[in-house]
């Protein structure tokens, strides 16, 4: 995939050009062909994810900062997404809002008594009134789901807990989700537990728990319970992933597991008219995947992509399976073989999802392979052919030990992101957020100018002004009328160069290094050829 094109010059303009490159995605072409076709491509203009905020946990103390962590919508309403901490040693959530300015480090709220089961809150409209409600795993493996129709947590929480069925029952859970299986509006409750004890009869049969949302929504009773037929190993870990995994109009589900002999399986539930009540067994079983399998949708098909660790036979390439291809999950192998494409370089093996950190449309999410050897990991943006080779943001940091995509934190329009390490500095712990979009420096030496458009003061910023060699233009995510064409003119009004840009991609460069000395007007147009901004630039 081209991404970076060649930009015509401006009539009897001096030679120039101005390249405009989508957010963190420039692509060498010539270096690309000349790479093994699945070889990962070094990017001298790759970023890094930058913090924009993080806190610790006190060594003394041992907090284990970060045991859980996750988006937890916008809960107060003001159009900023939250998120929240698990402080394991206190047995805490700790929520904080989003903010345009600046985040707190003094939480918003705490949900007491809570644990870290699983590692990040559970989000869903359960009773389907447009409001998220959020839930929390407490210790002793019950579920508390707080309401937030009032702009704030509820007071008491609705409680999950298996102990009060008949009969006694104990369940092992490893992941709960929230989504809208059946397409009626309301969020579904999802369990995945790998064993359940009832009346103190034990079994490693996993099983798949689902609570029916609406106005009846109640947890005393799963509306449907999806029994394994395999009985787990009792390592490794479960999942569950509900979305389309087909092009067809219904949710689907995937589960995956380890089972005997260490082999890992994911199982399929497709949806159908009356779907999930009416699912008895899985319509498909692969052996694949593994540990640290990935899915996320990086074509833009809104269907899921499959993204898993190598093979012990083919190290280092990470496979990647795109649902954009033709190729329907129903029926293809999921072999090494049957890989669209692999990501290789050597001591990279750990696939992981960002989310929309690189697209304010959210059409393409990011993936990033985690390693050793240089960067922490390897970001890469999606594009209607899957992921690029050539990587577009990096991180020196932590080796975090999770990793979940927020909604958008600071108001940019831009989705960030949140990374823990509870081991960190003796188990006192540390979890941090990144931000999405451009990378803008904000230091006074870095010349960065900020344009005002429809009254939002940083919609657009250019820097370096005065300007040498390359000028920066970068622009929120969520304008009303983005960039769609640049153009530069000198103070005569005539065109000295022009250009396509992205507009879900935030950035674009103007190369200037070769453009005569002197004052230029650097002019922004949306798709329909309107002005946006203008800013007076100077060539030095």
């Amino acid at each position: 995939m081209i991404a970076s094109r060649s930009i015509s010059q401006g009539r009897n303009s001096s030679p120039c050009t101005l390249l405009l490159t989508f957010l963190l995605l420039p692509v060498l072409v010539a270096v690309m062909r000349a790479q093994p076709p699945d070889t990962i491509v070094a990017n001298p203009k790759a970023q890094v994810l930058r913090r924009i905020w993080s806190i610790a946990g006190n060594q003394a103390g041992g907090d284990q900062v970060g045991t859980g962590i996750g988006s937890v919508s916008d809960v107060n309403g003001d159009g900023i997404d939250d998120f929240a901490v698990c402080f394991g040693t206190a047995g805490e959530w700790r929520v904080y809002y989003g903010g345009r300015d600046s985040i707190r480090h003094t939480p918003a709220w705490i949900a007491p008594q809570t644990g870290a089961v699983p590692p990040h809150p559970v989000v869903g409209d359960f009773w389907g009134t447009g409001h998220k409600a959020v839930g929390f795993g407490h210790g002793d493996y019950t579920l508390r789901i707080f309401r937030t129709d009032s702009g704030h947590f509820s007071e008491a929480p609705v409680i999950l807990d298996p102990g009060t069925m008949t009969p006694f029952t104990h369940i092992f859970p490893e992941d709960i989700l929230g989504a809208d299986l059946d397409g009626d509006g309301a969020d579904e409750l999802i369990i995945y537990s790998a064993g359940v004890s009832r009346a103190g009869d034990g079994s490693r049969y996993p099983e798949v728990w689902i609570y029916r949302g609406g106005p009846n929504f109640q947890v005393d009773t799963p509306t449907v319970i999806l029994k394994d037929t395999e009985s787990n190993d009792g390592g490794g870990y479960s999942a569950i992933v509900p979305g389309r995994w087909d092009s067809d109009a219904y949710v689907d589900l995937l589960t995956l597991r380890r089972y005997p002999g260490g082999t890992y399986r994911t199982k399929f539930w497709f949806g159908s008219p009356g779907s999930p009540w009416n699912w008895h067994g899985p319509d498909r079983v692969a052996e694949f995947g593994g540990f640290d399998v990935v899915a996320l949708d990086c074509d833009g098909d809104s269907v899921l992509d499959l993204v898993a660790p190598p093979r012990a036979s083919i190290p280092w390439r990470v496979p990647v399976y795109l649902s954009g291809n033709g190729k329907s999950i129903r029926t293809r192998t999921l072999a090494a073989d049957d890989a669209d494409m692999t990501l290789y370089r050597t001591g990279y093996d750990t696939p992981a999802r960002l989310g929309y950190v690189g697209d304010s449309a959210r059409r393409y999410e990011m993936l990033a392979i985690f390693g050793t050897g240089g960067p922490t990991f390897l970001g890469f943006n999606g594009s209607p052919v899957g992921p690029d080779h050539q990587y577009d943001v990096y991180s020196n940091d932590l080796n975090f030990a999770l990793l979940e995509p927020l909604g958008d934190v600071t108001g940019d329009g831009w989705n960030d992101l949140i990374a823990s390490y509870p081991d960190e500095n003796f188990n006192a712990g540390v979890a941090v957020v990144y931000a999405g979009g451009p990378y803008i420096p904000r230091d006074s030496a870095a010349g960065v100018e900020t344009i005002a458009v429809a009254g939002v003061h940083d919609a657009v910023s250019v820097w370096p002004n005065p300007a040498r060699d390359e000028v920066h233009i970068a622009w929120r995510g969520d304008l009303s009328h983005m960039p769609a064409t640049i153009a530069v003119y000198d103070l005569s009004g005539r065109e000295v160069a022009h250009g396509n840009a992205e507009p879900a991609r935030g950035e674009a460069f103007w190369h200037c290094a070769e453009v005569p000395g002197g004052v230029y007007l650097l002019c922004l147009y949306d798709a329909q050829r309107h002005p946006i901004a203008t800013v007076r630039l100077t060539k030095q």
